[in-house]
Protein backbone atom coordinates (compact mmCIF):
# COMPACT_ATOMS: atom_id res chain seq x y z
CA UNK A 1 0.00 0.00 0.00
CA UNK A 2 1.42 3.80 -1.03
CA UNK A 3 2.27 5.92 1.56
CA UNK A 4 0.79 9.54 1.86
CA UNK A 5 4.82 10.32 1.09
CA UNK A 6 4.65 8.87 -1.36
CA UNK A 7 1.25 9.34 -3.11
CA UNK A 8 1.83 13.30 -2.51
CA UNK A 9 5.13 13.06 -4.40
CA UNK A 10 3.46 11.60 -7.12
CA UNK A 11 0.86 14.43 -7.67
CA UNK A 12 3.37 16.72 -9.02
CA UNK A 13 1.99 18.90 -12.26
CA UNK A 14 4.11 17.29 -14.33
CA UNK A 15 2.98 13.80 -13.63
CA UNK A 16 -0.74 14.77 -13.47
CA UNK A 17 0.41 16.53 -17.36
CA UNK A 18 1.48 13.36 -18.72
CA UNK A 19 1.12 12.91 -22.44
CA UNK A 20 -0.35 9.77 -22.03
CA UNK A 21 -3.58 11.47 -19.53
CA UNK A 22 -3.67 13.75 -22.67
CA UNK A 23 -4.17 10.89 -25.23
CA UNK A 24 -6.39 8.74 -23.19
CA UNK A 25 -8.63 11.21 -21.25
CA UNK A 26 -11.36 12.63 -22.96
CA UNK A 27 -11.22 16.50 -24.00
CA UNK A 28 -14.19 16.71 -21.91
CA UNK A 29 -13.38 14.89 -18.70
CA UNK A 30 -9.99 16.54 -18.80
CA UNK A 31 -11.30 19.52 -16.81
CA UNK A 32 -13.11 17.54 -14.05
CA UNK A 33 -10.10 14.66 -13.74
CA UNK A 34 -7.76 17.64 -12.98
CA UNK A 35 -10.24 19.79 -10.56
CA UNK A 36 -10.16 16.50 -8.64
CA UNK A 37 -6.32 15.56 -8.40
CA UNK A 38 -6.02 19.27 -7.34
CA UNK A 39 -8.17 18.09 -4.26
CA UNK A 40 -6.34 15.15 -3.96
CA UNK A 41 -3.31 17.03 -3.90
CA UNK A 42 -4.33 19.48 -1.36
CA UNK A 43 -5.96 16.78 0.76
CA UNK A 44 -2.05 15.01 0.97
CA UNK A 45 -0.92 18.32 2.34
CA UNK A 46 -3.67 18.97 4.48
CA UNK A 47 -3.28 15.29 5.92
CA UNK A 48 0.29 15.88 6.57
CA UNK A 49 0.10 18.75 7.96
CA UNK A 50 -2.17 17.47 10.38
CA UNK A 51 -0.13 14.42 11.17
CA UNK A 52 -3.72 12.50 11.40
CA UNK A 53 -4.44 8.87 11.75
CA UNK A 54 -4.87 6.10 9.52
CA UNK A 55 -8.73 6.20 10.49
CA UNK A 56 -8.87 10.26 9.25
CA UNK A 57 -7.08 9.35 6.18
CA UNK A 58 -9.42 6.56 5.45
CA UNK A 59 -12.48 8.62 6.20
CA UNK A 60 -11.36 11.71 4.22
CA UNK A 61 -10.51 9.68 0.94
CA UNK A 62 -13.70 8.00 1.11
CA UNK A 63 -15.19 11.26 1.19
CA UNK A 64 -13.08 12.78 -1.16
CA UNK A 65 -14.21 9.54 -3.83
CA UNK A 66 -17.84 10.05 -3.14
CA UNK A 67 -17.79 13.24 -4.20
CA UNK A 68 -16.31 12.21 -7.35
CA UNK A 69 -18.18 9.04 -7.95
CA UNK A 70 -21.56 10.55 -9.10
CA UNK A 71 -19.85 12.98 -11.58
CA UNK A 72 -17.54 10.55 -13.15
CA UNK A 73 -20.55 8.02 -13.44
CA UNK A 74 -22.25 10.22 -15.40
CA UNK A 75 -19.74 11.25 -17.45
CA UNK A 76 -18.61 7.67 -18.41
CA UNK A 77 -22.19 6.84 -19.58
CA UNK A 78 -22.26 9.56 -21.80
CA UNK A 79 -19.01 9.05 -22.98
CA UNK A 80 -19.46 5.18 -23.62
CA UNK A 81 -23.65 6.16 -24.97
CA UNK A 82 -21.94 8.86 -27.48
CA UNK A 83 -23.64 11.46 -25.86
CA UNK A 84 -19.93 13.23 -25.38
CA UNK A 85 -17.29 13.97 -27.96
CA UNK A 86 -17.13 13.10 -31.72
Amino acid sequence: MASVTSIADGLSSASISTSWEQDTIPPELQESVQRHQHHLSALVVSLRAAGVGEEVIEASVHQLVDSYRTELTAAMRALVMGNLGA
